[in-house]
């Protein structure tokens, strides 16, 4: 592979930053994916392994036979299996969280860090560099999961919570939680100190960042969710042209579905998390003042040391944790994400009532003989 060239740090637009983040992206495509997939790969075969037992318990439970061999038991068997399912998910959640969340997503900052001053590392040295941060990257991941429950109670609350809870939810859970590991990477920040950093580093440029990090979730959605619900249909299609049972139908649309998503995951998830360590870098570049620090270095330094600067230059934030303007700006986003999940809601209900009137005016037509 061509020996690549460290970028120019500097404040860039919009379009600017997606290009450097695809550039990037392609030019250490393998690394980046290969990086991931030594964790992605094996928790998804966990997944799979415990949503395909667990659904065939489940078939097993409601088959008539079983129904009327154990009815005495069926009340207990539920239970039992509600348990199971709900054990089974929170401890494949908190593994993911580690290994995803905290280690994966910390070696790729890492990895797309050294990219972009022309030092690219392998798979191996990736995640042995970040492995005296990782109690940090955990903690901090843990803390994150805390605070996204501590925001749905919030959006429950009247007045306040109904009018600022989803706006603050998304916020923290797009943005917040796309820059947090860059900066507990780049700063050896922790906790809430590292979520405070990030809060101070977005809301300097509220609305871009929240277009910029929503952009990637649009490419997020093309890439994973669109292929995924195709496949489901033809999979279904397929089983009844097959004629096959209900435990069959159900492995291979489980089975190609994950893999499906897989792969969408696979690719998408190193492109995310290269637009967010420049977009932090970018943010640093724009409002600190890292670009001039860091060609203030030694050309000759290693990426590592060069990374001292990142600790060295940072600006104070605002004292206050919210403003009557961010508060104001959380209203708006709230109102404005119900307004399109409602639009959106209204639009396929329009679009499936126009299809049944059309079949309706259909049916008679096929079915007269004239």
């Amino acid at each position: 592979m061509a020996e690549q060239k460290p970028i120019n740090l500097r404040p860039l637009l919009f379009a600017e930053l997606l290009d450097r983040t695809f550039r990037i992206y392609r030019g250490n495509f393998l690394r980046l994916v290969g990086i991931l997939a030594l964790m992605e790969i094996p928790l998804q075969l966990i997944t799979l392994a415990f949503n395909l037992f667990n659904s065939a318990s489940f078939l097993e439970e409601q088959s008539p036979s079983a129904y009327l061999l154990n009815s005495g038991d069926a009340v207990s068997s539920s239970w039992n299996l509600l348990f199971r399912t709900i054990s089974g998910t929170c401890l494949i959640g908190l593994v993911s969280l580690i290994l995803l969340q905290a280690f994966a997503n910390g070696a790729l900052t890492k990895a797309v860090f050294h990219a972009a001053l022309g030092e690219p590392l392998g798979i191996r040295e990736a995640y042995r560099g970040i492995l005296p941060l990782l109690p940090r990257l955990i903690l901090t991941a843990l803390l994150g999961a805390v605070i996204i429950v501590a925001l749905g109670i919030w959006m429950i609350v009247p007045c306040f919570g109904w009018i600022t809870g989803f706006g603050l939810l998304l916020y923290f859970s797009w943005v917040l939680q796309s820059l947090v590991i860059p900066v507990v990477v780049m700063e050896r920040k922790i906790g809430l100190a590292a979520f405070r950093r990030a809060w101070d580093l977005a809301r300097r440029r509220f609305w871009w960042v929240l277009g910029f990090v929503g952009a990637l979730i649009l490419i997020s959605t093309l890439v994973t969710v669109g292929p995924t619900y195709l496949v489901s249909g033809l999979i279904n299609l397929a089983a009844e042209a097959f004629s096959l049972t209900e435990t069959q139908g159900f492995v291979l649309r489980t089975a190609v579905s994950a893999l499906v998503g897989l792969i969408g995951t696979l690719l998408f998830t190193p492109l995310a998390q290269t637009g967010f360590v420049l977009l932090y870098l970018d943010l640093r570049a724009r409002t600190e003042g890292l670009d001039l620090a860091m060609r203030m270095r030694d050309p000759g330094e290693s990426a590592e040391a060069k990374m001292q600067a990142l600790a060295e230059v940072q600006g104070a934030g605002p004292a206050s944790l919210l403003t009557w303007k961010e508060f104001g700006y959380f209203v708006l986003l709230s109102i404005g994400a119900f307004l399109i999940i409602l639009t959106v809601y209204l639009l396929l209900v329009l679009i499936g009532v126009a299809m049944v009137l059309a079949i309706d005016s259909l049916i008679p037509s096929l079915l007269y003989f004239p």
